[in-house]
């Protein structure tokens, strides 16, 4: 008998750390989870980011959710290469509080899952403050992630890049490289914007990934000219490690374009200029960092290797 409660006592204290351990965050802090997206692809646990979603959240990585492209996507990514335990890695993420369940709703509707209107409407009762979004993606009026226009704004390239970090897939980089033909805009600030960091952003991925600088080469004459010489432009950065010269270049066309304004005359470039300030100041004017950098604007500009680096807000004033 004494043997008996003794074996177990045993167990329960190796199994009470081990159960404290498991409702612990698996993540303490952002740079755990960034180095997580930055070495996905080299051992891939899809089981990990419904309890990577609860930690992002109490990390505050969710408080500007204009700013959380790279975590959506990233989602997004792991749901749709992991299309038959989607629904159960859903599960896990609530509960989930209604403002950032913008997040699990956009990361099933942009998984690329055929199914995923079906998957939104099994978790709509558990999101009725949410019903109206849920509508809208069903409808079609709010747009999945590769149908978004790269105009409305970088948090798409972020998106875009989170995916890729997820998947390895082609298709959201090449879906980047065709926002390069906005290399040269002179009219439309939001473009601008979104070519600048496009370009740099890919440069800087390919230095870490050469095979992504391969993807390049082999695309570079199949493209209309307006993208293919901004494109051997990145291509060539990437191939001599100079994507932070791209990244200077892109901070000043951008403020070159707000100070001269348009070449045109336009009656909306006082609200264009509103609209990409924040993009500008969130995700051009940085600088290249490391993931154990925390970046004030979270994960704004973050790339991947399946590129995720953290970018460090630096003041442009």
């Amino acid at each position: 008998m004494w043997f008996v409660l003794r074996a177990l006592i045993a167990l329960l204290l190796v199994w009470q750390p081990a159960s404290v351990m498991a409702k612990g965050p698996t993540f303490k802090t952002p740079n755990e989870i960034f180095v997580w997206f930055d070495t996905y692809q080299d051992d891939p646990k899809p089981a990990r980011v419904s309890a990577a979603v609860h930690d992002m959240r109490r990390l505050g990585l969710f408080k500007d959710l204009d700013q959380a492209g790279l975590l959506i996507g990233f989602v997004a990514g792991v749901l749709g290469d992991n299309q038959s335990k989607a629904e159960k890695l859903v599960a896990k993420m609530f509960p989930m509080p209604p403002r950032e369940q913008v997040v699990i709703i956009k990361a099933i509707a942009f998984s690329g899952n055929p199914y995923w209107p079906e998957l939104l409407n099994k978790f709509a009762e558990r999101m009725p403050a949410r019903r109206d979004l849920i509508d809208k993606f069903i409808s079609g009026e709010e747009k999945t992630l590769m149908e978004r226009p790269l105009e409305e704004g970088p948090d798409v390239i972020d998106a875009l890049w989170g995916f890729r970090s997820a998947t390895g897939y082609h298709e959201p980089v090449l879906r980047i490289i065709s926002a390069l033909r906005w290399a040269d805009e002179e009219d439309d600030l939001d473009k601008l914007t979104v070519a600048s960091k496009a370009k740099w952003t890919l440069a800087a991925a390919a230095e870490r990934d050469r095979d992504l600088l391969n993807l390049y080469r082999l695309h570079i004459e199949h493209q209309p000219k307006e993208i293919a010489e901004p494109l051997k432009e990145v291509a060539d950065a990437a191939e001599a490690y100079e994507a932070t010269r791209l990244r200077k270049d892109a901070i000043a066309s951008v403020d070159d374009l707000k100070r001269k304004g348009p070449k045109k005359a336009s009656w909306s470039w006082a609200s264009q200029v509103g609209q990409t300030a924040l993009s500008v100041g969130c995700v051009i004017a940085t600088a290249l960092g490391h993931p154990e950098i925390a970046a004030p604007c979270i994960v704004t500009g973050a790339l991947a290797t399946g590129v995720t680096k953290l970018l460090q807000l630096k003041d442009q004033k």
